[in-house]
């Protein structure tokens, strides 16, 4: 028994206009699932496993395409759900990453 969740699910969908006066546009939408997981293995100092709730984040993307250059706003967690990311103990749960938003100028060879 290892301290990670039993089932992780992922999945992230991405469109890009290719032709038009939008053509380099896009944007994408992900949903990423994680089951309880726990916090803990069982020692002889503490026999008791803390288990953290499963959870459901949401990320998102907006990127613009022009030759040779890529610029992206990347969001995960975009809801900014509070929750547990791993629970040690009962006074040892710890937050899981908040809400964060990156913007990225990407040169493309």
């Amino acid at each position: 028994m290892s301290a990670q969740p039993r089932h992780k699910a992922s999945l992230f969908v991405d469109y890009t206009k290719k032709t038009g006066p939008l053509a380099g546009a896009g944007a994408g939408l992900g949903v990423r699932y994680l089951s309880d997981s726990p916090g803990n293995l069982p020692t002889a100092y503490v026999p008791e496993i803390y288990t953290s709730p499963a959870t459901t984040l949401f990320d998102a993307a907006l990127h613009y395409d022009l030759p040779g250059w890529r610029f992206a706003v990347n969001g995960s967690n975009i809801f900014d759900k509070r929750y547990a990311g791993r629970c040690t103990g009962p006074m040892g749960c710890f937050f899981g990453q908040s809400r964060q938003i990156i913007a990225t100028l990407t040169k493309t060879f």
